[in-house]
């Protein structure tokens, strides 16, 4: 089988950030690596190719894709636990949670919500990592697309430099 295997790197200043964190999406330059391959014989050494990501940290309802390609680049959308999330909570089951989680707790129409904010790169040496596949069937030939994510802070790359 045919397949396509990209790796996007990906690295964002604290503005970025700041923008995903609010929910806002932003457009920025990364670096893709595409290396086809069928059994044992690949396109290696791969060529990077900097290209255009727009990054939303708003999935979409009924978004299956977590990455579409685009003309210039590409659109990711970040993965649920960047996400700003609201998460019901049975009253029975309060007890179980830690305490700085009861404290994230609100009350809305008499129920009960754990509240988590974004974890959009909190902490240095954090990343996000994730991966989508798809299988394309085209004249009854299957090909299979990888795509591999890696989003970092710009300060990571600077400090691999030393």
């Amino acid at each position: 089988m045919l397949k396509l295997s990209i790796v996007h790197n990906i690295f964002l200043n604290e503005e970025d950030l700041t923008l995903l964190r609010s929910g806002k999406d932003i457009e920025v330059i990364g670096v893709s690596l595409p290396v086809w391959s069928f059994g044992m014989i690949t396109s290696e050494p791969a060529e990077e190719v900097f290209c255009k990501y727009l990054i939303s940290n708003n999935l979409e309802k009924n978004q299956p894709d977590t990455i579409k390609t685009l003309k210039d680049g590409y659109k990711l959308y970040l993965p649920d636990y960047c996400q700003k999330m609201k998460l019901p909570i049975n009253p029975l089951n309060l007890h179980e949670l830690s305490e700085e989680d009861k404290n994230k707790c609100v009350m809305d129409n008499n129920q009960i919500f754990l509240v988590k904010e974004p974890n959009v790169l909190n902490e240095d040496n954090e990343f996000i990592f994730y991966e989508q596949i798809h299988k394309i069937k085209e004249d009854r030939k299957v090909r299979l697309v990888t795509h591999v994510v890696k989003v970092s802070k710009l300060k990571d790359f600077f400090d691999s430099l030393s």
